[in-house]
C-alpha cells in the first residue's frame, strides 16, 4: 500500500481477483492432468491469503498461527511443524502464550502437562515494535 499509493480496498480487491486467477488455475490444471502445478499453485494462493512470504507456509499450515505467530516463531529458529514438536513448551508458551502454545502442542499430537493459567512469561517481550507488513 506505501509503496505504491494504493488504498486498502483497492489492494483487498487485487488479492481477491489474483486468488480467483490462481483458483482457476489450479482447476485448469486438474482438468488437464497437470498436477504437478497444483502444488506450487496452492502454495502462492497459502501466501496471497496469509501475506506471507515462502518461508513461513509451513508454519501457517498449522490451525492457530498466522503471519505474525508464525513470523515471530521464525526469527527463534522455529522454522517447520517439527521443529515446534521438539520446542520445550514453556519456550513456545513465552513466545506464544501459554494457551496458544498449548492448544497447538495439542493440535501436533503433544501432551501438555502445565496448566496454561499458571505459567509467566520469563523471557522479555521482544516483539513489541511496531512492525509493518514488509516484515512477514
Amino acid at each position: 500500500m506505501e509503496n505504491y499509493g494504493v488504498p486498502p480496498g483497492i489492494l483487498r480487491r487485487y488479492l481477491k481477483n489474483g486468488d480467483w486467477v490462481l483458483y482457476s488455475a489450479q482447476e485448469l490444471a486438474k482438468l488437464t492432468g497437470n498436477t504437478e502445478k497444483l502444488g506450487p499453485i496452492m502454495k502462492i494462493r497459502k501466501r496471497l491469503k496469509y501475506g506471507v512470504r515462502k518461508e513461513l507456509v509451513p508454519l501457517t499450515d498449522i490451525k492457530g498461527i498466522g503471519r505474525v505467530r508464525a513470523r515471530r516463531l521464525y526469527e527463534k529458529d522455529i522454522k517447520e511443524p517439527k521443529n515446534i514438536k521438539e520446542t520445550d513448551y514453556l519456550k513456545l508458551a513465552n513466545l506464544l502464550g501459554p494457551k496458544t502454545a498449548k492448544k497447538i502442542k495439542e493440535r501436533l499430537g503433544q501432551e501438555v502437562e502445565q496448566d496454561p493459567e499458571q505459567i509467566k512469561s520469563t523471557e522479555p517481550d521482544t516483539s513489541s515494535r511496531q512492525r509493518s507488513i514488509s516484515d512477514y
